[in-house]
């Protein structure tokens, strides 16, 4: 069934994101094929899911990848760690918490354990049963961009539509349910899962979008944001005039702060992007494109500045609706207008528009 997978998708028809219509058509036809029942239909889709998502997955450094298995009985706990009790995810749930998963049949504890270690050996970051931060808040972050691992059937059909619709790059292993049940799994396809070199392959290859959500955050941090658009009255920056008011700054100097201040501020960053997974949609589609700017990863300065300067119009909104709702709160602080009076909140609006330009 794994042959006839990895054929179907040496053709690459399936790409990320993808899409569980044409997965299903896929695994339907794979069945087809091999005269085997309906029973293996959701086998069959992860096993397809997975290999489409190999080569994503090779271009992703092994130490930002997470590694998730099930939970070890306290009996058999790694001898290099603590026993894998689970990893939560935030309510809105991408992954149900793989301590839900099957209690292991002590004949699997070994190979278990050596999956463990072997990803700690490899360098895989790996959460323990007590870790308290969600996938979504290391995938935001940029230092998980792919998830491995083993779990039940079961919670890998609940999970696979919001996996697929995150297009986070995806390879597990189901565990075997029925006669073979108690949790055990192909222990030779976990460890080829595991062992997947790194691959950089930057120039042609489209980013995953944990990577475009990194680096449409990415340019609001101070010292990006200020090689995108630098502070042209080269004043004093909000954090620089603490304690002394913005009144000690020059007046127009005063309002780049402000609205530099307020731009780097909140927000889902929705917009820039946005932006940048099209450009990158568009020229990956081009066999071999290189994109300009030379950088690897292929955002120039000017893709960038594109992106940002969405997000900065947006911004400009924000203040001027703010201003005409009379809003108390944006970004949980107080609104521009109600701390530093209406005509400069209308000012540092404009000036955002201008700055989009």
């Amino acid at each position: 069934m794994r042959e006839a997978v990895r054929h179907a998708e040496s053709g690459r028809r399936l790409t990320i994101p993808l899409r569980r219509s044409e997965l299903e058509r896929q695994a339907r036809q794979i069945l087809a094929a091999t005269a085997q029942p309906d029973d293996y239909l959701g086998w069959t889709m992860v096993a397809l899911a997975s290999e489409a998502c190999l080569p994503a997955v090779r271009r992703i450094p092994i130490h930002r990848r997470l590694l998730l298995l099930p939970p070890v009985p306290s009996r058999g706990a790694s001898p290099s760690g603590p026993a894998l009790n689970g990893a939560g995810l935030n309510p809105s749930g991408l992954i149900s918490a793989v301590s839900n998963g099957p209690a292991l049949h002590s004949a699997c504890e070994g190979s278990l354990a050596h999956l463990w270690r072997l990803g700690q050996e490899l360098g895989y970051r790996m959460l323990p049963g007590d870790a308290g931060g969600s996938i979504l808040e290391l995938l935001a972050r940029g230092d998980v961009q792919a998830i491995l691992g083993v779990a039940s059937l079961d919670l890998l059909e609940r999970a696979l539509d919001p996996i697929l619709a995150a297009g986070i790059p995806c390879m597990a292993v189901p565990t075997f349910t029925g006669k073979r049940g108690n949790g055990e799994f192909d222990e030779c396809w976990a460890e080829d899962l595991v062992r997947v070199p790194f691959q950089p392959d930057f120039e042609t290859s489209p980013m995953s979008y944990p990577r475009l959500m990194q680096a449409a955050a990415g340019m609001f941090e101070p010292a990006e944001l200020e090689r995108l658009a630098p502070r042209l009255r080269g004043g004093a920056t909000l954090a620089e005039a603490n304690g002394r008011g913005i009144e000690a700054i020059d007046p127009i100097a005063g309002t780049e702060a402000i609205a530099h201040d307020f731009l780097a501020k909140g927000g889902k960053r929705s917009r820039p992007f946005i932006t940048l997974a099209v450009y990158d949609a568009l020229m990956s589609a081009k066999d071999g494109a290189e994109r300009p700017g030379g950088r690897q990863g292929g955002l120039s300065t000017a893709v960038l500045r594109v992106a940002l300067s969405i997000e900065t119009f947006h911004k400009a909104s924000l203040v001027h609706d703010d201003i005409e709702d009379d809003d108390a709160f944006r970004y949980g602080a107080p609104t521009l207008h109600r701390t530093y009076g209406t005509a400069t909140a209308i000012n540092v609006g404009d000036f955002l528009i201008g700055l989009g330009y």
